[in-house]
Order: C-alpha cells, then structure tokens, then sequence
C-alpha cells in the first residue's frame, strides 16, 4: 500500500498547501499522465494539464465543482468506496466508445486522507507508481522500489520475497541508495524520504 505514489500524493499536498512549487509540482504538472490528487470525498486538490483536458471531455469521469465524478451513479459510488479504501483499486468510467473505456487507478493515502488517481485509457503507455521518486532523488526505478518498500517497514529479506528477487539483489540495491542519498542505514533512508516527501 505504501509505495511511490503515497510519497508523491504527500509531497503534492504540502507543496500546494503552501502554494510553493517543487521539483515533484514540476513533473507532476508536465507527466504527460493524467494524474489528480484528490480529498477522499472526491474534491480535487491538484489535477495535471493532461488530467485536465481529458475530465474537459465529459468521457468516463469529468471535474465538477473541483470534484471529480463518474458520468453514472454505479461507477460514481465504486470511485467513492475505492477513494476511502485503503487498497488501490481500478474504476472503470463508462464511455462514448465501450471499446476505450477510461480506467481510473485510485490509489488512497489513508493517513492523509487523500488518493492518487492515475487516467488512462487502454493502449496508453503505462507510468510508474515510484518515477516520481526516482528523478526526485535521482534513485532507478528498482531502487524506487526499495526505497519505498524499507518506508514502509518491509525487510530486505521480505522485499525479496515479494519482488521474487535474491536478498543479495536487494542489499546491492541498498548500498546503490545509500551511496545516491548519502546516508548510512536504513533508518536514514526513511529519514530523507520522510523530510522530502511529507
């Protein structure tokens, strides 16, 4: 649950909080993703120029009111429940064209009380949850993921295991991170991502 888009959805919301910009405003704003930062009652805190344009259409969901809705009650009350939730959840927005649906990757932050929601529709190019992380910090993706993974109190043994991945693999990745953000221990990587992102 807790990975790149968490810290991103985090970094957002005290940046626009504070109406100052930052290197994650700035990619956010030009992802050619549409993306939108919203309140778990579906208000918008921060929506992208792509996410804009494509809510201008009508087609699947729209911005109403600075809220985001689906254009029928069904998917309206499946994009709530997967706002509050506490799992990313997909929604899929009914369309003009059934065959291109708009797919709506809601990804909540509990704590915040916010979500993450990544549009796209079927054939676009995919983005990953922790890129924002990465060029933030200047880490790879793999190493986003460890990153993120030892933020939430995952091992490295664990992260292995899930990622299907040899301990060694995660321990190089490690070391990768320690050298790129200058700390020492694992506790240190929490520390900085702590300080940068919420």
């Amino acid at each position: 649950m807790f990975g790149g888009n968490v810290l991103l959805s985090n970094a957002l919301r005290v940046s626009h909080a504070v109406g100052e910009s930052s290197p994650i405003q700035d990619w956010f704003e030009a992802a050619n993703t549409p993306l939108c930062l919203v309140h778990t009652d579906g208000g918008v805190i921060a929506a992208n120029a792509a996410a804009r344009v494509l809510l201008a259409r009508g087609d699947g969901f729209a911005l109403k009111a600075d809220r985001i809705c689906a254009m029928d009650a069904r998917t309206q009350d499946c994009l709530i429940a997967a706002l509050r939730g506490r799992r990313p959840k997909l929604v899929i927005g009914r369309s003009a064209d059934p065959k291109k649906p708009l797919l709506a990757m809601v990804e909540p932050n509990p704590l915040a009380q916010t979500a993450m929601i990544r549009f796209r529709r079927p054939g676009m190019p995919r983005i990953s949850a922790y890129y924002p992380l990465a060029v933030y910090l200047g880490l790879s993706p793999q190493q986003s993921r460890v990153a993120a993974e030892i933020v939430a109190g995952r091992s490295p043994e664990l992260i292995a295991h899930k990622r299907n991945l040899r301990v060694t693999t995660i321990r190089s990745h490690l070391k990768a991170i320690f050298a790129k953000l200058d700390v020492t221990s694992q506790a240190s990587i929490v520390s900085v991502l702590l300080r940068n992102f919420f």
